[in-house]
C-alpha cells in the first residue's frame, strides 16, 4: 500500500507540473496577444486612417484653398504621431517590428515634407490649382503608396507573429486537456490496483469513487467526484475534486480567452461606433431606420444623412460584402472617403467615382452604394446607384425604382449614369409643408 500510495504521489506531482508549466505558457500567449499583437494592429489601423484623412484634406486643400479644409490634415498628424508613439511602445520588445515601423515613420515624414507641405504652400500663394503641376507629377501618389506598403508590409509581420501566439495557446490547451484525461486515468488504473490489493472493507467506497471519476471521463465535468469510507480515500477523492475543478477553470477560462481573441471586441466596438449614422438634420427632417447585421456584432454596412447646407441632404446606403473587422475597417474606410466628396460638393456619380478611385486594394471584397442628394426646398434631386438593389420610393401616386446606375465599387472599373427626379424629395419630406413623404 506504502509503494502504491507512492507512486501516487509521484504521478500527481508530474501532472501538476504539467498543468502548471500549460498554463504558465497559455498566460503567457494571452499576455503577449492582448498586450501587445491585438493593440498593435489597432493602433496600425488608427495611423492609416490618420493618413488617409491627412491625404484626403491636403487633396482638398489643393482644389479649394479653404483653410478649414486643412483642419483633418493638422489634427491627422497629431494622430500619426500620437498612434507612431504607442505603436513603438507597444513593440517595443519586438525589434523587426520597431524597425519597420521606424521605416513608416520615416516614410510619413519625407510624404510631409516632400509633398503635402510644398503643395500646401504654393496652395496658399497661388490659389486653387496653383498646385496642379505638383499633382500631376506623381511625387505625392509614389511616396504614399509607399507608405502604405510598409503599413501593409508591418501588418503582415503583425499577423504572423499573432498565428503564431494562437498556435502557442492552443498547443498549451490542448496539453491542459491531455494533463487532465491522463489524471482521470491514472486515477481510475490505481483505484482498480488498490482495489484487488486492500481488504473487502474498502471495496464499496472505492467503487463509489471509481463510478465518481467514470461519469467525469465520460464528460461530467462539472459533476463533482464524492468519495467516502477511510480517511485516506475520502482525501483521495477530495484531491481528485480539486484537480477537476482546476482544470475545468482552466478550460473555460481557456474558451474565453479564445473567444475574446476571435471576436477582437475592442476593434470592433471602435468599428461600430465609427459607423454609426450623423444626427438627423434639422428642418423638420424625420429620419426612421432600423439595421441588424446577419452574422456576428459588426457587418459592413452603413447608412447615413448628411446635412451639405443651403437646404440640401444627401443620403447614403452602403453594403460592403462579408462581416467582421475587415468588412468594418473598409466600410469605415469608404464612409471618411464618401463624406469628404459629398463635402466637396460633388454630385452623386462624381462622388461615387471619386471613392472608387482612392478605395484601396480590396482584393476579393466590394461594396455597393445609393447615394441621393436632395433640394428639401425644391423637391428635386438626383442620385447615382452602384450595384446596390433598387431604392424604393413611396407616396400616394405609387412606388417608384431607383434602379442601378453602374457597376458595384471594388475590383471593377466604370462610371455612374446620374438620375435626376423631383420626387427623391420623398425620401427626407417636403420642407414647404406642401406634402409629406413616406
Amino acid at each position: 500500500m506504502a509503494a502504491l500510495f507512492g507512486s501516487t504521489l509521484v504521478v500527481s506531482v508530474l501532472l501538476a507540473y504539467f498543468a502548471l508549466t500549460s498554463v504558465v505558457e497559455r498566460n503567457a500567449s494571452i499576455e503577449v496577444l492582448q498586450g501587445a499583437y491585438q493593440p498593435a494592429l489597432r493602433l496600425l489601423g488608427d495611423l492609416q486612417y490618420a493618413l488617409v484623412d491627412q491625404e484626403t484634406s491636403v487633396r482638398g486643400f489643393v482644389i479649394t484653398a479653404e483653410e478649414r479644409f486643412l483642419e483633418p490634415y493638422e489634427q491627422g498628424r497629431s494622430d500619426s504621431d500620437r498612434v507612431g508613439a504607442e505603436l513603438a511602445r507597444v513593440l517595443r520588445d519586438d525589434p523587426a517590428l520597431r524597425a519597420k515601423l521606424a521605416e513608416i515613420d520615416r516614410g510619413i515624414d519625407v510624404w510631409q515634407a516632400r509633398v503635402a507641405e510644398p503643395e500646401i504652400a504654393t496652395t496658399r500663394i497661388g490659389g486653387p490649382g496653383a498646385a496642379a503641376e505638383q499633382v500631376r507629377s506623381g511625387l505625392g501618389t509614389e511616396l504614399f503608396d509607399e507608405v502604405r506598403q510598409d503599413i501593409r508590409d508591418l501588418r503582415t509581420l503583425l499577423e504572423v507573429r499573432e498565428d503564431a501566439a494562437v498556435d502557442r495557446f492552443e498547443a498549451a490547451r490542448a496539453r491542459v486537456s491531455a494533463v487532465l484525461l491522463t489524471s482521470i486515468a491514472i486515477v481510475a488504473l490505481y483505484g482498480l490496483l488498490a482495489a484487488a490489493l486492500i481488504t473487502r472493507w474498502i471495496t464499496d467506497p472505492l467503487t463509489r469513487l471509481m463510478q465518481s471519476v467514470q461519469r467525469v471521463t465520460e464528460g461530467a465535468l462539472h459533476e463533482p467526484v464524492v468519495a467516502g469510507g477511510p480517511r485516506d480515500i475520502a482525501e483521495l477523492g477530495r484531491q481528485i475534486d480539486g484537480m477537476r475543478r482546476r482544470i475545468v477553470d482552466d478550460l473555460e477560462a481557456a474558451v474565453a480567452a479564445q473567444e475574446a481573441l476571435r471576436q477582437q471586441a475592442p476593434a470592433v466596438a471602435l468599428l461600430r461606433e465609427q459607423l454609426q449614422p450623423s444626427p438627423a438634420p434639422g428642418g423638420g427632417i424625420e429620419v426612421a431606420a432600423t439595421f441588424q447585421p446577419a452574422e456576428g456584432v459588426l457587418a459592413g454596412d452603413w447608412y447615413d444623412l448628411l446635412d451639405l447646407g443651403d437646404g440640401r441632404v444627401a443620403l447614403a446606403v452602403v453594403d460592403v460584402s462579408g462581416h467582421g473587422t475587415g468588412a468594418g475597417g473598409l466600410a469605415l474606410q469608404a464612409k471618411h472617403l464618401l463624406t469628404a466628396a459629398l463635402r466637396d460638393g460633388r454630385r452623386p456619380d462624381d462622388a461615387l467615382g471619386w471613392l472608387a478611385a482612392r478605395l484601396d486594394d480590396t482584393g476579393e471584397a466590394f461594396l455597393t452604394c445609393f447615394l441621393a442628394i436632395v433640394d428639401t426646398a425644391s423637391g428635386e434631386g438626383e442620385y447615382a446607384n452602384a450595384g446596390h438593389p433598387p431604392a424604393l420610393l413611396l407616396s400616394a401616386d405609387g412606388v417608384v425604382a431607383c434602379e442601378p446606375t453602374g457597376p458595384l465599387l471594388g475590383p471593377l472599373p466604370g462610371s455612374w449614369e446620374p438620375k435626376a427626379t423631383t420626387r427623391l424629395s420623398e425620401l427626407v419630406g417636403d420642407a414647404s409643408g406642401d406634402r409629406e413623404g413616406e
